[in-house]
């Protein structure tokens, strides 16, 4: 076992992965030092708000019942207040009725052909991660949550997103790679098919549905990819990167401050 673990880690998730790579400080100022956001982003809230909803919609669904559509549009209105009742929500622009409106649309169009065959909801999981060509583990677990497994051995994910996702992109995801990865571990198979809805809330707000697969190849690729990070990390390996997302960042001023060390 190579031991990587640095003080601040009991665990590491996909989302810290992919906040170290695309700007590794902002990960020390919200992971290392727990610094507070200056806001919440909207895309943040707004996607809470869908993914609860679609968690309350699933729980009706494997209880026998089927809500209907205005009900489920009413779950996500009461999601959407409770998640922007805080004042300090970055609109970036948006309009917090014209959000609730797109919700509502895109979610009706989940509610016209919903999963049924559900085995778990919102399923959490701690594992290890390990090298499956080498056997070689991290001392830092691989810590997550499935959206949506059903009883086929699929493993859905849901996203919002203001565009189209390239395919290229959905191919190399890291998220459906370490739950493919941890279905895999878990449940001593592969899974049949990993599934991405993403509902794209542009001026039409529609939902995008696709398939993919992952296989050892891409296994021992995100174990390198994650042992770096961590590697990066332990050793307090962090810098800024800057690009477009700067300017909506909630550590900007942080940032500004930061002199190198």
């Amino acid at each position: 076992m190579v031991r990587l673990n640095s003080p601040e880690m009991d665990h590491i998730s996909v989302c810290q992965i992919n906040l170290y790579q695309q700007c590794s400080l902002k990960y020390k100022f919200r992971y290392i030092d727990k610094i507070p956001s200056a806001f919440i982003s909207v895309n943040l809230a707004f996607g809470s708000a869908i993914h609860s909803s679609l968690a309350w919609l699933h729980e009706e669904i494997v209880k026998g019942n089927m809500p209907t559509l205005e009900e489920f549009q009413q779950v996500f209105s009461i999601e959407w207040y409770s998640q922007t009742i805080e004042e300090n929500i970055n609109y970036n622009g948006c309009n917090w009725t014209e959000l609730l409106e797109k919700g509502k649309a895109m979610l009706a169009l989940y509610h016209e052909n919903p999963a049924k065959e559900i085995q778990a909801i919102e399923s959490g999981f701690i594992i290890p991660i390990i090298n499956p060509a080498t056997g070689e583990q991290l001392d830092t677990p691989l810590k997550g949550i499935f959206d949506l497994v059903l009883s086929s051995g699929t493993i859905v994910e849901f996203k919002t997103a203001g565009k189209t996702f390239d395919l290229m992109l959905l191919h190399k995801m890291l998220q459906l790679t370490a739950y493919s990865y941890a279905f895999e571990y878990l449940y001593k198979q592969k899974p049949s098919n990993l599934k991405l809805i993403a509902f794209i809330k542009n001026k039409n707000p529609k939902m995008e549905q696709w398939e993919t697969t992952r296989n050892e190849k891409d296994y021992i690729q995100f174990f390198n990819i994650t042992k770096n990070i961590i590697t990066g990390i332990k050793n307090k390996i962090f810098f800024p990167i800057y690009t477009y997302l700067c300017k909506d960042c909630e550590y900007l001023e942080e940032c500004k401050k930061w002199e190198g060390k």
